[in-house]
C-alpha cells in the first residue's frame, strides 16, 4: 500500500509542476554570451504590438547542415518573440513545394528575394544547394523584406553565419520597426550650397523613406528672411549636408549653430580639397588638386575639428577600372588606386560593429583638438597612408609607379569623427549676423564629419540610381550605406535599432573532414550507447530483486 501511495504521490506532484510551468512566462539563459537574452528595446517593442504581424520565414526545407543550426536560431529566436506578445503569426515556407527550382527562383527574384547558392564539398560529395535567406513581415497592407544572411566581401561561410546570428534580433526588429512606424521624424538633405545632386542621393533618400520623413532644405527659400530659414530648419531632427562646393557664408553658419544649440545633428560629408575625377579620366595631363573653399575652418575649429589641407593615400586601397586596348581589344582592367582608401570601421562603437570596409574618394585627414565635447573615431585609415598637398596634380599615369610600401609611412588617419555633448556658440562674444529672439550660447547636440565629400553618392547607370556603396566598374560591395544608415538613426534618435547590433557571441563550427572521417564511429556509440545503458539498469534490477525476493 506504500508503494502505491508513493507512486500516486509522485505522479501528482510532476502533474502540478508541469501545469505549474504551463502558467511561467519565462526563461533563464545560462549561455556564457547571452545569445538567448532579448534586449530591453526589443521586449518593449514586442509588447507595445496592437496589431496582427505575421512573419513568413522562406528558410527552410532541405538544408546544409552549416545552415540547419542557423534555422534553428531562427526558430528560436522568433518562439522567444512570442512570449512576449500574442499578435505574432510565424510560418516557415518551403518555396519549392511550389514548383520547380527554376520557375521558383525566377518567381522568389520577381519579389526583390534573390536566392543564396552554397556549395557542400567534402570527402563523399559535391552538392550545390539553393537557399533563400529571407522573411517577410506583413502588418495590415504594410510589407517588408527582412535578409536573414549578413555578407562581407571576402568572408569566409563561417564568419557570413557568425555575423548573421549575431544580427538576426537586429534584422526582425529593424523590420518590425519599419513597418510599424505611425510618427515618423523629419530629416532634411541640404540642396543650396551647391551639394550633391538628387540623382546621387536616390537611394540613400529612398531606404530612409522606410524610417523618416525626407525632406530637401535650402538656405535661400525664404529670401532674406534669415529667422523664418531658422525657424523651418528647426522642424528637422538632423541635417545632412552632402559635398557642398560653395562657400557658406556667415549667416548660413549662424543659422547652422543655432540649430545645433537647439537639438538638431548635422551630418557633414565634405571635400576639403577639390579633385575633378571627370578631368582627371579625360585628360592625359591629369586634374590638379585644389582646396574647396567652404569657409567652415572657424565652424569645425570651435566644435574641436580640424581638417588637414592634404589628400590620403592608403596602401590599403580599392581598386580603379581603366581601358587598356582599342576598339575590339579594349580590356578594363583594375589598378590599385591609393586615393581610394578602403576604411574599416570602428567596431567597438555600436555604428560601426559587424561592418564589412566602407568605400572613401579622394579624402582628407582629420585631426581632433581637445575640449569638452565627447569625441569618438568611427572611421581609421590602415597604418601604411601618406599625405598630398596642393599644389599637386593628380594622374593616372601613377598606376603605372611601382607601389613601394616603405613610402607609405605615416601611422593611421582619422577620417571620420563623432562629436556629441554640451556644445558652444561660434558667435560667442560676437556681433551676430543678424537677430534672434533668445539667441543660445549652450546647447547639447551630435555632429559627424566624414572627411569625403562623395561618401553617400551612389553610382548611376542608364539614368537609374544604383545601390550606394557599389561600384559598378569593379563590380564590388562596399558597407558605405549600412554605415550611413546606422549614423543617422544615432543621430536622430533611433539608437534602439543601433544598440541591437551590440549583441555578440561565438559560435562553435563542427570540422567538415573530421565529422566525415568519424561519422561512422558516432552513429554506432549513438546507438550502442542507449542500448547498453538500458541492459544495464535491467540487469541491476533484475539482481537487486532477486535478492530482495531471496529474502
Amino acid at each position: 500500500m506504500k508503494k502505491i501511495y508513493n507512486i500516486v504521490g509522485g505522479i501528482t506532484i510532476t502533474l502540478l509542476l508541469l501545469l505549474a510551468a504551463q502558467g511561467i512566462n519565462g526563461s533563464i539563459d545560462v549561455t556564457k554570451d547571452q545569445r538567448h537574452k532579448l534586449s530591453e528595446n526589443t521586449i518593449s517593442k514586442l509588447k507595445s504590438l496592437d496589431q496582427p504581424l505575421r512573419i513568413d520565414v522562406f528558410l527552410t526545407g532541405d538544408l546544409p547542415a552549416q545552415y540547419q543550426h542557423f534555422r534553428v536560431s531562427i526558430e528560436s529566436l522568433l518562439n522567444n518573440f512570442e512570449r512576449y506578445t500574442d499578435q505574432l503569426y510565424i510560418s516557415f515556407i518551403n518555396p519549392f513545394e511550389e514548383g520547380t527550382a527554376d520557375s521558383v527562383i525566377e518567381e522568389m527574384q520577381s519579389y526583390g528575394l534573390p536566392p543564396t547558392f552554397v556549395a557542400e564539398n567534402n570527402l563523399s560529395t559535391n552538392k550545390e544547394t539553393v537557399l533563400f535567406p529571407w522573411a517577410i513581415l506583413n502588418h495590415g497592407e504594410q510589407t517588408v523584406r527582412v535578409s536573414l544572411l549578413k555578407k562581407n566581401l571576402g568572408d569566409t561561410p563561417e564568419k557570413i553565419l557568425l555575423q548573421s546570428l549575431q544580427q538576426l534580433e537586429f534584422q526582425f526588429m529593424d523590420g518590425i520597426e519599419q513597418i510599424t512606424l505611425t510618427e515618423k521624424k523629419n530629416i532634411a538633405f541640404l540642396t543650396s550650397n551647391k551639394t550633391s545632386k538628387n540623382i546621387v542621393l536616390a537611394d540613400l533618400i529612398q531606404s530612409l523613406q522606410s524610417y523618416y520623413d525626407v525632406a530637401p532644405f535650402d538656405f535661400n527659400a525664404d529670401g532674406i528672411d534669415r529667422v523664418k530659414t531658422l525657424q523651418n530648419l528647426n522642424r528637422f531632427v538632423l541635417l545632412l549636408i552632402s559635398n557642398p562646393k560653395k562657400s557658406f557664408s556667415t549667416d548660413e553658419k549662424y543659422i547652422l549653430d543655432q540649430y545645433q544649440l537647439q537639438g538638431g545633428a548635422i551630418l557633414w560629408l565634405i571635400d576639403p580639397l577639390k579633385m575633378d575625377e571627370s578631368l582627371l579620366m579625360n585628360s592625359e595631363e591629369g586634374a590638379p588638386l585644389e582646396q574647396n573653399q567652404l569657409g567652415l575652418e572657424d565652424y569645425f575649429f570651435n566644435q574641436g575639428i580640424r581638417i588637414q589641407n592634404g589628400l590620403l593615400k592608403d596602401l590599403y586601397c580599392a581598386p580603379i577600372i581603366l581601358a587598356r586596348g582599342e576598339e575590339n581589344n579594349t580590356q578594363y582592367l583594375p589598378y590599385p588606386w591609393p586615393y581610394y582608401p578602403l576604411i574599416k570601421t570602428n567596431t567597438n562603437a555600436a555604428i560601426g560593429k559587424d561592418l564589412g570596409n566602407v568605400w572613401l574618394r579622394y579624402s582628407s585627414p582629420i585631426d581632433t583638438l581637445r575640449n569638452n565635447l565627447k569625441k569618438t573615431v568611427l572611421l581609421k585609415s590602415s597604418n601604411f597612408t601618406q599625405t598630398r598637398t596642393p599644389p599637386a596634380i593628380i594622374s593616372l599615369n601613377e598606376v603605372k609607379d611601382e607601389i613601394k610600401p616603405s613610402q607609405y609611412n605615416e601611422q593611421q588617419k582619422i577620417v571620420g569623427v563623432l562629436n556629441e555633448g554640451q556644445f558652444e556658440s561660434l558667435f560667442k562674444n560676437r556681433i551676430k549676423p543678424f537677430t534672434i529672439a533668445n539667441p543660445i550660447e549652450k546647447g547639447k547636440s551630435k555632429m559627424l564629419l566624414i572627411s569625403d565629400g562623395n561618401f553617400i553618392e551612389n553610382q548611376v547607370d542608364k539614368g537609374g540610381p544604383l545601390t550606394l556603396g557599389f561600384d559598378k566598374w569593379s563590380s564590388n560591395f562596399y558597407d558605405n550605406k549600412a554605415f550611413i544608415t546606422n549614423s543617422i538613426h544615432y543621430l536622430s534618435g533611433l539608437d534602439n535599432l543601433v544598440e541591437l547590433r551590440n549583441k555578440n557571441f561565438e559560435m562553435q563550427f563542427l570540422d567538415p573532414v573530421k565529422v566525415e572521417q568519424e561519422s561512422t564511429y558516432w552513429k554506432i556509440f549513438i546507438l550502442l550507447v542507449p542500448i547498453f545503458f538500458l541492459v544495464t539498469v535491467r540487469l541491476f534490477n533484475h539482481f537487486i530483486l532477486n535478492k530482495h525476493n531471496s529474502y
